[in-house]
């Protein structure tokens, strides 16, 4: 909803700076528009809570959560471009969906993270699991 919002509010800064017949305006306007949009943008994030039942994601389309016996496996994802180097983690699900977290994503380092969330997922019943249990690693 804020991030609606926010856009909306941009788009009618835009259309304001668009139709004004002073460059100042026009220049107000833009850097108006883009500081909306970077306070929009930069305030959302994708946000990851993990507890007994599994996890809660918080996305830009809603909510969704994902039970403990729905995980495959939990990996650190390492990535190097340009010589900066990036950490990930890697939720990946029986039903083919493969779910990477950042440090954007998670507020901190993912390698502080992955810990806790292997601890979850470890001491899950296999009762719980609709599938052989050995797929599990």
């Amino acid at each position: 909803m804020l991030l609606a919002a926010g856009v909306l509010a941009a788009v009618a800064v835009g259309c304001w700076g668009a139709l004004s017949a002073s460059p100042q305006e026009r220049l107000a306007s833009g850097a108006i528009c883009l500081v909306l949009l970077t306070l929009t943008f930069a305030g959302y994030r994708r946000r990851l809570v993990a507890g007994p039942g599994g996890l809660l994601i918080r996305g830009l389309t809603g909510t969704r959560t994902v039970q403990w016996w729905q995980v495959r496996s939990l990996t650190e994802g390492t990535n190097r471009r340009l010589g900066a180097g990036s950490t990930t983690i890697e939720v990946d699900l029986h039903d083919d969906d493969l779910l990477i977290f950042g440090r954007t994503d998670l507020g901190t380092d993912p390698t502080e993270v992955l810990p806790e969330l292997q601890r979850w997922w470890s001491v899950t019943p296999r009762t719980d699991w609709p599938v052989n249990g050995r797929e599990r690693s």
